[in-house]
């Protein structure tokens, strides 16, 4: 057995004050039977297409370096850590539910897909019980990190899911994950939940953490797809602020609201202008303005309008008159 694989599987073992093991294989302070009941506990509904072109979410071979699909059966991986928030009392452990798929095949498809949504929950110690632990927020991303972000979040009370998770509307295709199915127009128009059905999960695989990662899955730190990038909190200061607000589903991320009406009307989507990433917070700025300017013109045309405020976007990320767009919707 290669070595590296043999020691992942060697679980990290303790013993509790009543003299009774415990076990830690992810080393994250958190015992793995309480991580794998708080996933199971507040695991939620996914509904997905019925017309879905790529099935269901899929399994990889556990052992691999770069993800192999082993089979597209409805799996969702977690990931389950604690974490600290300045001024308010209590623990809390962040708990990510990844739905892996083998392609994005809407337009401007391209091979695998990480979605997730996440929950943040509260108790008193980490002792306490699964039944003592509630969630206060629950986080959905949506086309997270392109020009079409429209991930979101809410507090708990709010969508009813503080003893248990939330439904999670799926987009067709594009994997884009929704708190409420009347969001699922949000990502510039590519979105579509018309046609959907209940998806009983199949298994609840526990991811780890990076550079620790559990039941065999090395690939999570494979660099052809975002999913390491994503295994970080999505509940920082500012975020919580704004899930403070009394509203029952918010954005949280910034938004080009000018820039995704215009690809929402020119047909274009968060694939074809790319990842925000890898292009500068100016450039955006300046299609921005550029946008804005075009739409205040429509007098003269809207059509050209439109069609001016498109290449004045993909010209300010980068884009030039022989090059393709970029496919990297992640």
């Amino acid at each position: 057995m290669n070595l590296v694989l043999l020691l992942s599987l060697l679980p990290l073992a303790f013993h509790s004050p009543s003299g009774l093991p415990r076990v830690d294989m992810d080393s994250d302070g958190i015992e793995d039977e309480l991580e794998q009941t708080l996933l199971e506990k507040f695991s939620p509904e996914f509904m997905i297409s019925a017309e879905e072109c790529d099935t269901a979410p899929s399994e990889f071979r556990p052992g691999d370096i770069a993800p192999q699909l082993l089979e597209k059966n409805r799996t969702i991986y977690g990931q389950v850590f604690p974490i600290v928030i300045a001024d308010k009392p209590g623990l809390f452990i962040e708990i990510h539910y990844y739905h892996l798929w083998n392609e994005d095949c809407g337009r401007n498809g391209h091979p695998f897909d990480t979605e997730h949504v996440s929950v943040l929950l509260s108790a008193e110690t980490f002792s306490d019980s699964a039944d003592d632990w509630k969630a206060e927020y629950w986080y959905a991303a949506a086309h997270e990190d392109t020009v079409c972000d429209a991930s979101h979040g809410a507090g708990s009370s709010l969508i009813h899911a503080e003893q248990q998770g939330p439904t999670v509307w799926i987009s067709d295709g594009k994997h884009a994950s929704y708190l409420d199915r009347e969001l699922c127009h949000g990502g510039c128009g590519s979105d579509d939940c018309s046609v959907m059905e209940s998806m009983e999960i199949s298994s609840l695989i526990n991811l780890g953490e990076p550079g620790a990662p559990m039941n065999g899955a090395f690939w999570i730190e494979w660099q052809g797809w975002p999913l390491a990038d994503k295994m970080q909190t999505d509940f920082p200061e500012k975020v919580l602020a704004k899930l403070n607000a009394e509203q029952p589903v918010i954005p949280v991320n910034d938004s080009q609201a000018s820039i995704k009406g215009t690809i929402f009307v020119s047909g274009a989507t968060a694939g074809a202008l790319g990842s925000t990433k890898r292009k500068t917070g100016a450039a955006l700025s300046e299609a921005g303005g550029a946008v804005g300017k075009s739409l205040d013109n429509s007098k003269t045309g809207t059509g050209n309008s439109l069609v001016g405020a498109f290449r004045a976007v993909w010209r300010a990320l980068g884009g030039s008159a022989g090059e393709k767009p970029d496919d990297s919707d992640r």
